[in-house]
């Protein structure tokens, strides 16, 4: 699927809003961070409200970047 900028700096945003009172190491929607919350936020985060959303935000974000590369938690 091929967002437009204008579309994927808004799921950033959206990612930022949804993500500001969650425990992370760092806040932000950067790559490194998007990759972390997939694979780790849900140790903290798991039981917010906004954290499913929040995820799928971040998968259709690393989706665009990465292309067809999987994007999952690690075992």
């Amino acid at each position: 699927m091929n967002r437009s900028v204008a579309d994927i700096l808004n799921l950033r945003f959206r990612f930022e809003q949804l993500t500001e009172n969650f425990t992370m190491q760092q806040h932000g929607s950067h790559i490194d961070i998007l990759e972390w919350f997939i694979a780790e936020g849900y140790k903290s985060n798991s039981l917010r409200d906004e954290f499913n959303e929040a995820v799928d935000i971040a998968k259709k974000i690393l989706g665009e970047v990465n292309g067809t590369k999987k994007v999952g938690k690690r075992l």
